[in-house]
């Protein structure tokens, strides 16, 4: 998988503390304030944890955002996460029980991992990474590109999509983030919409997704390359290893939208390279003269992924 880049400005968020809370707040504050007001955690024993709470904020305005750095602070026992469901292959929200250290027997390295409790009551075997972790309160820094976070958040939600970011807000983009989801599909987000995940690396079980395509797209952002398509035009794009066609439906900034034959509908940033328009007309050309080594990833991206038949 690809690996990626780095909140908020206090220590009940996933932003750098300022000098002030470094100072004053004791350790027993701060896993107090990690925990939202309305969030409940009633514990018996080790062994029963019950997860509550309310996680979709007032809407935030990306313009004030400050655009440093992401802090990605420790995660505290007994914090509401949002955490990866690996026998679901969703993401849903969890209470942390305790931090282990797993080490390498090749490397010697030591790393940490986290054991949950899923809010069903289901405790996952093996502990999980700080990339199968998100944050359950609004990052209050701009998310930069390659940020790997979740989705979809509301309070009914009990599923939750992880994603990349591949677009950060502008006013051509009317201030939203692009995000890609592990199947290569990408829609527009709010902020207040997106978690930011713990740890910098992607863990998407999918195959479908395109580590070629994110690396380009972030070497050259926020100069990349996007297809010329209209509403009513046709369109073929990459999906399940073949090339299927379809119709473009709409057009919101440089994300499509692709009424297939086969009656599905979905969404694809008109840069992917699942775009066939992209690969084999003469724009590919183009691309090859912007002075980025990326049509040869390209090509052999599609290589890999595209069924030849």
């Amino acid at each position: 998988m690809a690996s990626s880049s780095e909140g908020t400005s206090s220590p009940s968020e996933a932003g750098e503390p300022d000098e002030d809370q470094k100072e004053h707040s004791s350790p027993s504050h701060l896993a107090l304030a990690l925990i939202p007001e309305d969030a409940s955690i009633s514990r018996i024993g080790v062994e029963e944890v019950t997860v509550t709470g309310d996680i979709s904020p007032n809407p935030v305005n990306v313009i004030f955002l400050d655009s440093s750095p992401i802090y990605r602070r420790p995660l505290k026992n007994q914090e509401i996460v949002l955490a990866h469901r690996r026998d679901k292959g969703y993401w849903c929200r969890a209470a942390i029980l305790r931090k282990t250290y797993c080490s390498n027997q090749m490397t010697k390295e030591i790393t940490t991992k986290h054991q949950v409790h899923y809010e069903d009551g289901v405790r996952p075997v093996e502990p999980l990474s700080l990339d199968e972790i998100a944050y359950s309160e609004v990052c209050r820094k701009l998310i930069p590109v390659g940020t790997p976070v979740v989705t979809d958040i509301s309070d009914t939600c009990i599923k939750f999509t992880p994603g990349v970011i591949i677009e950060t807000p502008t006013f051509l983009n009317r201030n939203r983030y692009a995000v890609m989801s592990p199947k290569g599909t990408a829609r527009y987000v709010e902020h207040s919409d997106i978690r930011i995940v713990a740890g910098t690396n992607f863990s998407f079980d999918s195959d479908q997704f395109d580590p070629d395509f994110l690396l380009d797209h972030m070497e050259i952002y926020p100069n990349y390359v996007t297809v010329r398509m209209k509403p009513g035009g046709n369109a073929i794009f990459n999906r399940n290893k073949e090339w299927t066609s379809g119709k473009v439906i709409s057009i919101d900034c440089s994300i499509v939208q692709i009424l297939f034959d086969d009656g599905d509908v979905e969404s694809y940033h008109r840069g992917s390279y699942r775009n066939h328009r992209l690969i084999f007309e003469p724009l590919a050309d183009a691309i090859s003269k912007m002075g980025v080594p990326r049509l040869k990833r390209l090509r052999s991206s599609v290589n890999r992924r595209v069924r030849i038949t």
